[in-house]
C-alpha cells in the first residue's frame, strides 16, 4: 500500500484540511489523523483506492498514517514553510496543531474527491481528539490488528452485522459490473 504514495495530492490535502478546520479549537494532529484516514477509507469505499495511498497502522489512540511515510512528508511540508505545528494547552494535554501556512491547490483533485474530502471535514469540525480517537476504535480493522500493524483499506468494509440475502445480491452484481468492466 505504502509505496504508491501520492506526495503532491497527500501535501495538497493536509494544506486543505488544516485551512478548513483552522477555526475549531478542538483541531490538532489527532483530528488530523484521523480525518485523514476517514477521507481515504470512504473514497476507497466508493472508488476501490484511497486519495493519498498511505498505509495506515493501529496506534493507541486511533488508525493513523504510518510514521515512517507520514513523518517526513509532514516534516517537509515544516521545512518548505507551507504548515507549522503549534503546541499548546486544550482540556488539560498538549495538543499538537497543525496550521496551513499556505493555501492548497484543490486543482489536484477531482470535484467529487473534493465532496468525499469536504464531507468527512464536516463530520469532525467540533470533535475533539478524545472523542475522535473514540469514534475510531469502533473500526473493526482497528480492533483486529496489532500495534504499529497495517490496517488495510478494505477492512472499512467488515461489519459485524449479520449477512442478508440483499447483501448477497448487491455483491452478486457488484462482481458482475465489475467483470464487464475489466473486459
Amino acid at each position: 500500500m505504502g509505496d504508491g504514495v501520492d506526495i503532491p495530492k497527500t501535501k495538497q490535502l493536509i494544506l486543505y484540511i488544516c485551512q478548513r478546520m483552522e477555526d475549531g479549537p478542538e483541531f490538532g494532529s489527532t483530528v488530523l489523523n484521523k480525518v485523514l484516514y476517514y477521507v481515504d477509507h470512504v473514497h476507497y469505499l466508493r472508488n476501490g483506492q484511497t486519495i493519498t495511498g498511505m498505509t495506515y497502522v493501529k496506534q493507541q489512540a486511533g488508525p493513523t498514517p504510518a510514521p515512517r511515510e507520514f513523518l517526513p512528508l509532514r516534516q517537509e511540508m515544516i521545512d518548505k514553510g507551507w504548515i507549522s505545528i503549534k503546541e499548546r494547552e486544550y482540556l488539560g494535554r498538549l495538543q499538537k496543531r497543525p496550521v496551513a501556512k499556505t493555501s492548497p491547490d484543490l486543482s489536484v483533485f477531482k470535484p467529487w474527491e473534493v465532496a468525499v474530502i469536504d464531507k468527512i471535514i464536516d463530520v469532525f469540525k467540533g470533535i475533539n481528539a478524545i472523542t475522535a480517537s473514540e469514534i475510531s476504535h469502533s473500526e473493526l480493522g482497528w480492533q483486529l490488528a496489532e500495534t504499529m500493524e497495517e490496517i488495510p483499506p478494505y477492512t472499512y468494509l467488515l461489519s459485524e452485522g449479520e449477512l442478508t440475502e440483499e447483501d448477497i445480491a448487491w455483491a452478486k452484481e457488484a462482481i458482475k459490473e465489475y467483470r464487464a468492466s475489466i473486459h
